[in-house]
């Protein structure tokens, strides 16, 4: 189903979510994450987002894990598309492909310059920016009314270019006007600055819906990564407040939760935000928790003594709070006998690969190939993380300067009794 249909349709006393993941780099990281998503997909999101390595370097495994989650799990799915190292033809394939597997939601993004590569160029002339792909989708006969189009927008600027917010609108209201149905926003730490931003989209005409992107702290290490890649300011008050406790991940692991609780409640105050996109990085526990404390992932039932009399005894005919000893055996046989079965773990597959929270803390794995988190990480799909690679030249210069250093600090150890060439 159409994103948009699905916006349209949600009740609007209750914000929605959707979830984004990247496809993991091995079979078995591949595996667990798609047992990660059935999970998570017991707390209702709107749908899901698959990210789009560049040039379609995760084009299979890309489409793959899409196809599973809209075909196996019934999840509406958004399926990246970038324009980075796309060769003719490319394009074509991938929305045929999506168009088998039953997608009907693409995100349109230029994406980040590929790996090795400090600017950006384009391989296909016709697609140099997010826009150029909104117009080739909707000025196909073939594509143009059976996908719903996403772009993408930088509430604080694309870290690429120096483009001013009136210059950044612009390019805004031309990807809208091409076709586009949705926006989703890069992530930001600064919700006041955020609302100023959405407060001028409107003022531009641009009404389509805008799904702010939300990334909750996993820990302090990747949160100063992100910010530096992303460019995104951070409030004084947040930088202080994490300080005292950056060498404790947990700590700083519920700060992020309460902090993503906070700036999703003071965004979606506003009747213009209807619900937001989590960057999970392929974790659950966060976003589940996030989701709790703010009561959108539902809840267990209450459950309620009841006392079993010893003898029939009167009582309202409506009470559910005593029960007869016939009716409590015959109540537990049944829910003993609706249980379902657990099935056994392949040897090598227990607990400890498969716990939801096994790998809360990326920084503690030593990059487990086994875990959903550990993959390419050029994932962002073109959202406003950029990763500026050292160009090749100052890298051969620094090897040197290595080089060097190391044959001066091998002789001046005792055991070097010569020359390491």
């Amino acid at each position: 189903m159409k994103l948009s249909d699905k916006i349209a349709a949600h009740p609007t006393s209750r914000p929605f979510f959707t979830f984004e993941f990247f496809p993991p780099r091995t079979d078995q990281g591949f595996e667990n994450l798609v047992s990660r998503i059935s999970r998570l997909s017991g707390l209702h999101p709107i749908a899901i987002s698959v990210t789009w390595g560049a040039g379609g370097s995760t084009k299979d495994r890309s489409l793959d894990l899409a196809g599973v989650t809209q075909a196996e799990y019934g999840i509406d799915t958004i399926l990246h598309l970038t324009c980075t190292n796309m060769v003719p033809g490319l394009v074509d394939d991938v929305l045929h492909a999506a168009k088998a597997h039953g997608i009907q939601n693409i995100l349109a993004l230029r994406g980040d310059p590929p790996r090795g590569q400090e600017h950006w160029t384009p391989i296909d002339s016709r697609f140099s920016r997010g826009v150029d792909l909104v117009k080739y989708i909707r000025s196909s006969p073939e594509f143009s009314s059976y996908f719903c189009i996403g772009v993408a927008a930088y509430p604080e600027g694309h870290p690429d270019n120096q483009m001013d917010d009136d210059g950044s609108l612009v390019i805004l209201k031309e990807k809208v006007e091409a076709g586009a149905d949705f926006i989703v926003t890069q992530l930001f730490y600064d919700a006041d600055r955020f609302l100023q931003w959405l407060q001028k989209v409107r003022s531009q005409g641009i009404d389509v819906p805008i799904i702010p992107g939300v990334m909750p702290i996993q820990t302090y290490s990747s949160f100063l990564r992100v910010v530096s890649l992303c460019g995104v300011h951070v409030p004084p008050s947040i930088m202080a407040d994490l300080e005292p406790i950056r060498h404790n991940d947990q700590s700083v692991k519920e700060y992020g939760i309460q902090l993503a609780v906070n700036t999703i409640h003071k965004i979606t105050g506003r009747g213009d935000i209807r619900g937001v996109h989590f960057c999970t990085l392929n974790l659950e526990k966060s976003v589940q928790l996030v989701l709790e404390r703010l009561n959108w992932a539902g809840g267990s039932p209450v459950m309620r003594n009841k006392l079993i009399a010893d003898s029939p005894m009167p009582m309202a005919p409506t009470s559910d709070l005593i029960i007869t000893p016939t009716n409590a055996t015959t109540n537990a046989a049944v829910a003993l006998a609706s249980k379902p079965t657990v099935e056994c773990e392949r040897p090598g597959r227990g607990e400890l690969n498969n716990a939801a929270s096994w790998d809360d803390f990326p920084n503690g794995r030593f990059g487990d190939y086994k875990s959903p988190a550990f993959g390419v990480q050029d994932q962002w799909g073109g959202l406003g993380i950029s990763v500026h690679v050292v160009d090749p030249e100052f890298q051969s210069v620094f090897d040197s300067i290595f080089v060097i250093d190391l044959v001066r600090r091998i002789g001046n150890y005792p055991a070097a009794t010569e020359s390491p060439y």
